[in-house]
């Protein structure tokens, strides 16, 4: 029997068997219930046929974690195909997800079971909800026993150990919450200007830097893209130009066909592109091929405040939602980011989470956790899915016999810059 992949959570493992697949996803299905997956499935359909090209896979197809996996396994199943041999990586993180479903609802109070059922199918909440559940898993099987609060204004679970209990709350950390330009209004955008740019006859680069934020409501991306429209046609192709709400850059050629290398691009389009700013390539169809790209990037003059969003979301964790009469825990994720080796000192971050725990208000947080995206190791006849972690333990904390113990798995704990 070959294994197609130990799925981890937080790196310990956790095996799945290629042919326990499809028992995994069932049991995800079977604890929403068929006809509430279904009815999921069709709304979610219905907005990819009203959504354009860039907005439909660059935002809502990301929106959920599961929609995409859950329509193709439907698929194999309608056409009678194996789903274990047909096996995507999609279909993998599905099966684990169902079963850390399947094992750790049993221990749900009623009351947190149906917010699970619930809040694990909204868009809007279902990350969030998911890396709670990562983080519980992680601690059930490093043998530690789970508790449930179903308070709103409690922890989201204790953690119980031979030595000590801690309570542990999880706070995925949106990075468009604090930044000037959200992704979603940038897609938007990119729907409303990119196409027509193409309908000029146009390829190239288009670079936009806004004096303020980019704002959600459809005045103010008309008139953003109708100002970008207008220096094109009256300025010319090339060139730096003032517009109402900032200014753009141009390198602007004449359409002629030339096919694309997407990967060639994206990797350009990186290296160029500010950290803080918004990027995307569009693409025309010719002759079956990608042809005639528009590059868009765009940020904003204004600075993000995404550790002030952090800080306020751990700080509310630690003086509102963590009692003081236990040691606890405040685990973060942070969405988009793969790598956090670069974060571990010297960093804002650091700085940051230094600065936190020095306060007396944070005398009971044992330390605070930081997640990154999940990866994928392959191995001989597997896969090793994991995350990188960081921990930042409190020098201050008043439980002293919580020093040293293991938060996170020691592969992933990269650093301890707070002690």
């Amino acid at each position: 029997m070959s294994a197609f992949g130990r799925l981890i959570s937080m790196n310990k493992l956790s095996d799945i068997y290629e042919n326990e697949a499809r028992k995994y996803i069932i049991k995800l299905i079977d604890f929403f219930g068929c006809i509430q997956i279904e009815k999921c499935l069709k709304k979610y359909k219905e907005s990819l046929v009203c959504a354009g090209p860039i907005y439909k896979r660059y935002h809502l197809m990301r929106r959920h974690p599961w929609w995409e996996a859950l329509i193709y396994f439907y698929e194999l199943e309608s056409k009678g195909k194996s789903v274990n041999k047909n096996l995507d990586l999609q279909l993998k993180i599905l099966a684990g997800d169902g079963k850390k479903i399947s094992v750790l609802q049993k221990m749900m109070p009623d009351s947190v079971r149906s917010k699970f059922k619930k809040d694990l199918l909204d868009p809007k909440r279902a990350f969030d909800f998911l890396f709670e559940l990562k983080i519980a898993w992680h601690y059930l099987i490093n043998g530690h026993s789970l508790n449930w609060y179903e308070d709103d204004n409690r922890p989201d679970f204790l953690v119980k150990t031979p030595e000590f209990d801690f309570n542990v709350e999880c706070k995925r950390v949106t990075v468009d919450a604090s930044r000037k330009v959200w992704r979603n209004d940038f897609y938007r955008l990119v729907e409303r200007l990119l196409p027509k740019v193409q309908k000029l006859n146009y390829k190239g680069t288009i670079d936009v830097e806004l004096d303020g934020r980019l704002h959600s409501n459809d005045q103010h991306l008309e008139k953003l893209s109708t100002d970008i429209l207008a220096a094109i046609q009256n300025s010319g192709p090339s060139g730096t130009f003032d517009i109402s709400l900032g200014k753009v850059i141009f390198d602007l050629k004449e359409s002629n066909g030339e096919v694309v290398n997407f990967r060639e691009r994206y990797q350009d389009l990186w290296g160029r592109k500010a950290h803080e700013a918004h990027g995307v390539i569009f693409a025309c169809e010719g002759n079956g091929n990608p042809v005639d790209a528009v590059e868009l990037t765009l940020k904003s003059r204004k600075s993000d405040k995404v550790l002030e969003g952090i800080k306020d979301k751990i700080k509310y964790a630690a003086t509102k939602q963590l009692p003081n009469d236990k040691p606890g825990l405040i685990s973060c994720f942070l969405e988009d980011i793969a790598d956090l080796t670069g974060l571990a000192s010297e960093s804002g971050l650091q700085i940051m989470s230094h600065y936190l725990l020095d306060k007396k208000e944070f005398s009971h947080v044992a330390a605070i956790s930081f997640s990154a995206e999940n990866r994928v190791q392959k191995e001989p006849g597997a896969e090793n899915f994991n995350s990188q972690g960081l921990l930042f333990r409190n020098p201050h904390c008043i439980y002293e016999n919580v020093q040293g113990f293991p938060f996170l798995s020691k592969e992933i704990e990269i650093a301890e810059p707070c002690n």
